[in-house]
C-alpha cells in the first residue's frame, strides 16, 4: 500500500479552487477543448485520454498546492520530443483559462492558477525542435510513438505500482511464499467495509493483512497450495464466502522470463450485494413463474422479453385467436396484437399513464389486463409488465347477477305493492267483519224475541188446555144436574165463546207463527250460509206445533168426556144432548187446532233455538275473522317492510354490482 503525502492545505491554490472534484473538471473540460481543436489533436494521436486525464489531476493537484501524488517525469522529459512551440503552448494555456473561467472559477483565482503554470512554458515550449520541424507540426507518429514508449507507466516498477494504485479495481499481490506484499488504496478501502466480518471469520485485522500470510484465510490450505503452485491452473477463479459476505477473486501468477511463479496478483470484487441482488431476483422470478396469473414483461421497444409459464400455456389455448403461434411469442412485438399500434405505444412509452387498465376481447373470450411499470435499481423506466386473466366467466356472472338484481327489485317493488293491497283489503273485510258481528248480534236479539214469543204461546196453549179442562167439567155437571141444564147449557154457551176466542188467539198465534216461520225462511236464503242456522226456526215452531197437538189431544180427550156426559144428559134432555153435541164438535175443533198449534210451536221452538245457537256460532266466527283480519294486517305490514328491506337490499346489491364492474373498468383509455 502507497503511503502518499497530503500537503494540502486551505490557503493553497487547491483549496481555493475546490480541490480534487474541481481539479478534475477543470481536467475534463480542458482534454474537451483541446483534442477539439484539429491543430493539436495530433499531439496527443497516441494517447490514452483517461490515463492523460488521471495524470494531469495528479499534476495539476500537486502544482497547485494539493496532495503530492504525481509520480510521473517531468514536463520537460515529458515534452521534448513533441515539437511544442510558443504559440502551441499559448493556445494552450488559453483553452486552460477560458477552462477556469467555464467551471466557476473566479477570475481572479484563474488569474493566479494560470500565474502559478507560466514557468512551465521553459520547460514545455521546445523552439529549436520546432526550428527543426516544419513550424509547428508535431513530431512523426514515430517520434510519438516513443515519446509514448518513454511516458509509459509500465516500463518501470515505479510505472507498475502508479497502474496498479490507479486501477478501479480491488489488488492483492502475493510472493512465492504466499505472504501479501502489496494492496492497491482501492482494496484497503473495500477492505475497510468488511473489517468486522473478516475479524468476526478469522480473528484477523485489516491492517494485520498486509505482510501476513494467505492461508489465514483458508480452510484447506494444502488444496489451495496444490493450485498457485501448479502454472496451468493459472488462472484461477473461486468466491470466497465467510461472515454473510462473498468476494469473488481471480488469481494470476506472475511468471518470469523462465515461465517460473514470482508471486501471485489476487483481483477480487465484493459481490455480496449483487449475489444478494441476484438471488432475490431468481426467487421472484421463480415467484412470477409459479404465480396462476399471466405475466408479460416488454423491453422499452415493446418486445416481449419474458412470458411466465401461466400466459404460455394460456396464450397457447387461445392460439386460434392470435396472429403468430404461441411459441413464437418470446421476442415479438405487442404491436401484431393492436390495429392501431401508436395508441398502445404513445401509452406505454410514458410510465406516468401507468397503471393502465383494459378489458379486450380475445376470440370469444373476455381479458381483463393491468399494466404497470418496471423500474431499474436508479429508478429509469426499463418497460411495462403485463398482468392479464380470462374473465369470460366473471363477465357472464356479472352479467346473470345484474339481471337477477334487476327482477329482485322488480319483485321487491311487486311485493311492496301487493302487501299494500293485501293491507287495503284486511282493513276491509275487518271493516266488514266488525259490522256482520253487530248485524249478528241485532239478529240474536231478534232470535231471542222470537224464542220468548213462542214460550208465551205455548202458555196460552196451556191456557186453552185449561179452559177445555173447564169445559169438560162443565158439561159433566151438564150431564149430572139435569135440572140445571139450562144454567149448564147456558155456561156451556159463554164457554164456547170463550173458547172460540181462545181458537181465535190460537189461529192468530198460528198464523204469526207461519208468518215467523216464514220471516225465517226468507232470512236464511238471504244470508246464505251465514244464515243457515235461520233455517230451524221453523223446524222450532213445528215442535211447538207438536206441543200444542199433544195439548190439544188432552183437551179431545176431556171434550169425549164431555160428549159421554152430554149423551148422558140426552137421555133426560134432549136439549141438553144437542148443547153437549155442539160443545163435542167444538171442543174437538179446538182440540185439533191445539194440536196443530202444539205442533207448529213446538217446531217452532227448536228452530229458533237452533237459530240462537247459530246465531251465536255466527257471531263468533265473524269475530274470528276479524281478528284474522287484525292479524292479516300486521302481517301485511311486516310483509310490507320485508319488501321494502329487500329493495333496499336489492338496491345495495346493484350498488355493488356497478361498482365491481367500475373497478374492473377502471382507467380503461382503450379505444
Amino acid at each position: 500500500m502507497s503511503n502518499q503525502q497530503n500537503n494540502s492545505n486551505d490557503d493553497s491554490l487547491y483549496s481555493q479552487v475546490g480541490g480534487e472534484p474541481a481539479i478534475k473538471a477543470v481536467v475534463t473540460e480542458f482534454y474537451n477543448r483541446v483534442l477539439g481543436d484539429p491543430s493539436l489533436a495530433p499531439f496527443f494521436r497516441h494517447k490514452q485520454r483517461k490515463g492523460l486525464e488521471k495524470s494531469q489531476v495528479r499534476f495539476f493537484s500537486q502544482a497547485l498546492g494539493g496532495p503530492r501524488n504525481y509520480s510521473g517525469r517531468t514536463m520537460a522529459e515529458a515534452h521534448k520530443n513533441m515539437n511544442i512551440t510558443v504559440k502551441t503552448f499559448d493556445k494552450v494555456a488559453e483553452y486552460l483559462n477560458d477552462t477556469l473561467l467555464a467551471v466557476g472559477v473566479a477570475e481572479d483565482l484563474a488569474e493566479q492558477i494560470m500565474q502559478a503554470v507560466a514557468p512551465l512554458k521553459g520547460e514545455i515550449v521546445n523552439e529549436s525542435n520546432a526550428n527543426q520541424t516544419n513550424g509547428n507540426q508535431p513530431a512523426s507518429d514515430s517520434a510519438l510513438r516513443d515519446v509514448d514508449v518513454e511516458t509509459s507507466v509500465t516500463d518501470s516498477l515505479e510505472g507498475v505500482k502508479a497502474t496498479l494504485e490507479s486501477l478501479q479495481a480491488n489488488v492483492f499481490v502475493a510472493d512465492t511464499s504466499l505472504n501479501i506484499v502489496y494492496i492497491n488504496p482501492r482494496a484497503n478501502e473495500t477492505l475497510a467495509t468488511i473489517s468486522q466480518p473478516i475479524y468476526n471469520t478469522f480473528g484477523v485485522r485489516i491492517e494485520e493483512i498486509l505482510n501476513g500470510h494467505i492461508h489465514r484465510f483458508h480452510r484447506d490450505p494444502k488444496r489451495v497450495e496444490t493450485i498457485l503452485r501448479n502454472p496451468n491452473a493459472m488462472p484461477h477463479s473461486a468466491d470466497f464466502n465467510f461472515g454473510g459476505v462473498t468476494l469473488r477473486t481471480r488469481i494470476n501468477a506472475v511468471l518470469t522470463g523462465e515461465k517460473k511463479i514470482a508471486g501471485y496478483t489476487v483481483c477480487w470484487e465484493d459481490v455480496t450485494t449483487e449475489l444478494r441482488q441476484e438471488n432475490e431476483f431468481r426467487r421472484v422470478m421463480n415467484m412470477v413463474d409459479q404465480m396462476p396469473t399471466n405475466v408479460f414483461l416488454c423491453d422499452r421497444d415493446l418486445k416481449i422479453i419474458y412470458l411466465n409459464p401461466s400466459a404460455t400455456v394460456t396464450m397457447k389455448k387461445l392460439e386460434a385467436h392470435l396472429p403468430i403461434k404461441a411459441h413464437e411469442l418470446l421476442g415479438a412485438n405487442i404491436d401484431i396484437f393492436h390495429k392501431r399500434p401508436e395508441h398502445q405505444r404513445r401509452i406505454l412509452s410514458d410510465p406516468s399513464n401507468l397503471p393502465y387498465r383494459a378489458r379486450i376481447n380475445i376470440g370469444e373470450e373476455k381479458a381483463d389486463l393491468l399494466v404497470n411499470a418496471i423500474y431499474d435499481a436508479e429508478g429509469s423506466y426499463v418497460g411495462p409488465m403485463l398482468t392479464w386473466e380470462i374473465v369470460t366467466e366473471k363477465v357472464l356472472l356479472e352479467e346473470r347477477i345484474r339481471g337477477t338484481v334487476e327482477v329482485l327489485a322488480t319483485s321487491s317493488e311487486e311485493m311492496i305493492a301487493t302487501s299494500d293491497q293485501m293491507g287495503s283489503n284486511a282493513a276491509i273485510t275487518s271493516r266488514e267483519a266488525n259490522s256482520a258481528v253487530n248485524t249478528a248480534d241485532d239478529i240474536n236479539e231478534n232470535v231471542q224475541a222470537v224464542s220468548t214469543s213462542i214460550e208465551e204461546m205455548g202458555a196460552s196453549i196451556k191456557e186453552i188446555a185449561k179452559n177445555a179442562t173447564d169445559a169438560a167439567r162443565v158439561a159433566d155437571e151438564a150431564v149430572s144436574i139435569a135440572e140445571g141444564t139450562n144454567t149448564t147449557i147456558s155456561s156451556l154457551g159463554t164457554s164456547s165463546a170463550e173458547i172460540g176466542k181462545v181458537i181465535k188467539v190460537i189461529t192468530g198465534i198460528a198464523q204469526q207463527t207461519n208468518l215467523l216461520a216464514l220471516n225465517a225462511t226468507i232470512e236464511a236464503a238471504r244470508a246464505g250460509d251465514a244464515g243457515r242456522g235461520f233455517a230451524v226456526v221453523a223446524n222450532e215452531v213445528k215442535e211447538l206445533a207438536k206441543e200444542t197437538g199433544r195439548a190439544t189431544e188432552d183437551i179431545g180427550q176431556k171434550i169425549e168426556a164431555i160428549q159421554v156426559d152430554v149423551k148422558g144428559a140426552i137421555e133426560g134432555i134432549a136439549r141438553i144432548s144437542e148443547v153437549i153435541h155442539h160443545i163435542s164438535q167444538v171442543q174437538g175443533s179446538i182440540a185439533s187446532a191445539v194440536e196443530e198449534q202444539t205442533i207448529t210451536t213446538n217446531e217452532m221452538g227448536r228452530r229458533v233455538g237452533d237459530a240462537a245457537k247459530g246465531t251465536n256460532e255466527v257471531a263468533s266466527n265473524i269475530s274470528g275473522v276479524a281478528e284474522a283480519a287484525k292479524s292479516t294486517n300486521a302481517g301485511v305490514e311486516s310483509m310490507r317492510q320485508a319488501a321494502a328491506e329487500l329493495a333496499k337490499l336489492s338496491a345495495d346489491l346493484q350498488t355493488l354490482v356497478v361498482d365491481a364492474e367500475r373497478n374492473s373498468r377502471a382507467d380503461n383509455q382503450s379505444k
